[in-house]
């Protein structure tokens, strides 16, 4: 980890953790069990004629995300010990009236025994005579204009179905419209743009949503009327989504959680050996580029509990040798790695096969599954204890692979060869191995777990909620330099972010300033802060609490994006995605920042939200900055005869001690030479001889 250089005279700063105690590590439980998926596609008036292809796709699917595929138009088979083998039913394509009332009967129970449906397109098409089905699809089916292509707006994009979107969906299709509007007793996660193509008619145009209904979980997609959807990677992939949503088997970060890969960008990721993230995103997958080298997290970690999802594209014939078989890895604190690597079908012969604490133990058991299939670690680590810069207690692991525990509370005596010798103190980061050939990941993200020690990371409040922020409300075009430190704002107002337009729900009694009462696209916040120790702070996050849309930028950089479309920003027409109601008024969106858009000194927050349309009546903006932080060990400096004794706590390798003559802004830090480094009882000690005169010394992480 490189660190910002940080100075104080006499006592000095680093960065360091003494870790103290045992932590207790319960196991999660693992989503990749198998299950079963009922798909039904009786029809009792239009018949669609891709329904073929829709059940290929999910038979596909089914091979590769460890579920089996029963088909059937056979509705006397909707009975209760029929039903309960399956955990989520698919209504693909269906029409007309395909239940009777006792098959109905075992329907409702089976959902509220807990299970899933899925609707797919004319599933809405479906017991129009049956209220109960009506409120588990969400919205019956009214008409369709013919099919083209119009453009989908994602709203959600956290969702395991919709969460690979980082753009507009632009596709073909025939776009329904329904007889209601669904959006208040179903969670939306995309809306059509009637504007994009004819014959919409409902102008908010819910087309994909979920909800939890009558004990179990429902999802609805109205696409897949078309043949050619079924072989569309990003509808194969909302499917997919669907389908997990309401088995109850996507691995969700919990909360607190710190998502490393959502399916769209590399931005929590940085090149080993420097530089940006070279390996490629499509689809909502990330894959290895052989050759562009190995990722690492920005962030560090100690006790963490890890999710990530990998697959390989192919089985390699058997008698391969070792080295040519598609190999990666995950590197727990850059120093111990869980192998990835072709395993099925083939023996674990030693502490280098899939699974293995590599170099260290082999897998309990091979628990690999065939190529194409996406597979599953889910890994509680438990940091190495330190004190003083000596190592009190090893590092131990869990690894539950594809839901089989292959390692229990395993001991970590040492770094795995090829890790970075000699051991480090922690935190430090997650890396991704590049090795041999193509392996791809998804949903990936760490939680941090609770660690008592002393001295160690802190919470700390960067911003608080509810602060003052300058503001903007006038209709003007700022450009982009509103966003960056250095930005005339002393015109602005300044209060409380919420205000609005006299509907009576507002928190604070400042109003818009507009005589004429306008409603505009787009309102600025600007809010400075002071960070004195950059090199201390990790684990940085925003959280946002908009009404409708919003856009956080930290010194300039655009950090989050909710309830936005990722086109560029026009500050008169770029009107949020959907209005915010319900809950998401008071909810504060969080995502993870990068630390080191950090400066040491004043730093700024911009912020602009944006109305969800003209008609949109208020104003409500909220945000908070936190981070942990490390204390700062002291220099201690004691007189040994003509001498002095400098000591401090062992740090991990790259600190250094320098030292200087005074202390202006141009002085010149040299590295103190003059005498030896001494380890003892867990500290660095040097004697060192000053001259008449002042002598600073620093401790430093170049």
């Amino acid at each position: 980890m490189r660190l910002p250089s940080f100075r104080w005279p006499a006592t000095v700063g680093a960065l360091f953790a003494l870790l103290l105690g045992p932590v207790a590590i319960t196991a999660a439980p693992s989503i990749n069990q198998p299950y079963r998926v009922l798909v039904f596609s009786k029809t009792a008036a239009f018949r669609h004629a891709s329904i073929p292809n829709g059940l290929a796709a999910i038979q596909q699917l089914g091979l590769e995300n460890n579920f089996q595929v029963v088909a059937t138009e056979d509705a006397t088979l909707f009975n209760d010990a029929f039903l309960a083998q399956f955990r989520v039913v698919v209504f693909l394509m269906t029409t007309g009236d395909v239940l009777d009332a006792a098959q109905q009967a075992a329907f409702e129970r089976y959902i509220r025994a807990g299970n899933g449906f899925v609707g797919v397109h004319s599933a809405s098409d479906t017991e129009y005579s049956w209220p109960w089905y009506g409120g588990l699809v969400g919205a019956y089916f009214s008409n369709h204009p013919a099919i083209q292509k119009a453009t989908v707006w994602v709203e959600d994009m956290e969702h395991p179905s919709t969460r690979f979107f980082n753009a507009p969906w632009v596709r073909n299709d025939e776009w329904y419209n329904f007889r209601t509007n669904p959006r208040t007793s179903v969670h939306v996660l995309a809306t059509l743009d009637e504007s994009t193509y004819s014959g919409g008619t409902m102008g908010d145009h819910p087309i994909a949503w979920y909800h939890e209904y009558d004990g179990g979980r429902a999802w609805y997609t109205a696409g897949g009327h078309t043949a050619a959807s079924y072989a569309e990677p990003m509808f194969r992939a909302h499917l997919l989504g669907g389908i997990q949503y309401a088995a109850g088997a996507f691995a969700a970060p919990p909360p607190g959680a710190i998502v490393l890969f959502e399916g769209k960008d590399m931005t929590q990721w940085v090149r080993n050996s420097g530089g940006s993230a070279g390996w490629s995103v499509a689809n909502g997958i990330l894959s290895v580029v052989p050759g562009s080298g190995s990722l690492r997290t920005f962030q560090t970690f100690d006790d963490v509990q890890l999710h990530l999802e990998f697959r390989f594209l192919s089985n390699s014939p058997p008698g391969t040798a070792e080295g040519s078989l598609a190999n990666s890895g995950v590197y727990l604190q850059n120093q111990y790695e869980i192998q990835i690597i072709e395993s099925f079908n083939r023996p674990l012969s030693g502490a280098n096969d899939g699974g293995s604490i590599w170099s260290i133990r082999d897998a309990s058991t091979n628990a690999s599954l065939p190529a194409g299939t996406w597979e599953t670690y889910d890994i509680l680590f438990r940091a190495a204890r330190w004190s003083g810069g000596v190592k009190t207690e090893n590092a131990r692991v869990t690894v539950s692979w594809n839901g089989i525990v292959v390692h229990d509370d395993v001991e970590i005596a040492r770094p795995t060869e090829g890790g970075a010798p000699p051991e480090q103190p922690p935190p430090d980061g997650i890396s991704l191995q590049d090795l041999v050939g193509v392996v791809q990941f998804r949903n990936i993200w760490a939680l941090p777990l609770d660690n008592p020690r002393a001295p160690g990371p802190n919470p700390t409040t960067l911003v608080p909620a509810g602060s003052n922020w300058r503001y903007l409300d006038n209709g003007s075009d700022q450009g982009t330099a509103w966003r960056a430190p250095g930005f005339n704002d002393s015109a602005w107002s300044s209060g409380l972010g919420q205000f609005g337009y006299g509907d009576g729900d507002e928190v604070s009694v400042i109003r818009s300033n507009r005589a004429n009462g306008t409603i505009i696209a787009t309102t600025y916040f600007r809010k400075p802060f002071v960070v004195t120790n950059v090199w201390a702070v990790t684990n940085l996050t925003v959280g946002l609490l908009r009404d409708d849309g919003g856009i956080v930028y930290l010194n300039g950089t655009e950090i989050f994006r909710s309830n936005m479309t990722n086109a560029p920003v026009v500050y008169s027409t770029n009107w949020a995605v959907a209005a915010v109601g319900g809950t998401d008024e008071s909810t504060f969106f969080t995502t993870n920042v990068n630390p080191a858009l950090l400066i040491n000194g004043t730093n700024l927050l911009a912020v602009e939200i944006h109305q969800q349309s003209a008609t949109s009546s208020d104003v409500s903006f909220d945000l908070r900055l936190t981070a942990l932080t490390y204390d700062a060990p002291a220099i201690t400096l004691t007189p040994v005869g003509a001498l002095f004794e400098l000591a401090w706590p062992a740090l991990p390798g790259g600190f250094v001690l320098e030292s200087t003559s005074n202390l202006l802004p141009d002085a010149v830090w040299i590295p103190e030479t003059s005498a030896p480094l001494v380890v003892s009882n867990g500290f660095n000690k040097v004697n060192v001889q000053i001259e008449q005169g002042s002598r600073f010394f620093r401790v430093i992480r170049h």
